[in-house]
């Protein structure tokens, strides 16, 4: 795997906070890649891709991740969407630690 392509909403607004990427391994404990996004280049309601140094082997391996903004004050806040419930039958999306019935719309990218 070498990136996500993630579909974000900015509300209309151009993105000045900036925000890092993290792949976790399945259980969200130990960290595997981060990276900054470029958030300059996040439009309202499109993928955006994200990209990270490849994680090798990474084929039907479960991973968890998470977008994190780098200043404490959000000026310009991201959403990822979510889709309608129980779309997606191989992975769960948590929001602080609940699991939801949504799922987020992402892909996987690889090379």
């Amino acid at each position: 795997m070498t990136g996500l392509n993630i579909f974000i909403s900015t509300f209309g607004k151009k993105i000045i906070t900036p925000y890092e990427l993290i792949v976790f391994d399945s259980k969200c404990e130990n960290q595997i890649r981060k990276t900054l996004i470029d958030y300059k280049k996040i439009n309202d309601n499109e993928y955006f891709q994200i990209f990270f140094k490849e994680i090798y082997n990474s084929k039907n391996i479960k991973y968890c991740f998470t977008i994190k903004p780098l200043e404490n004050k959000v000026v310009t806040p991201i959403t990822i969407q979510l889709s309608k419930p129980n779309i997606y039958f191989d992975g769960e999306f948590y929001l602080n630690k609940i699991t939801k019935e949504e799922d987020l719309v992402f892909e996987l990218l690889f090379n």
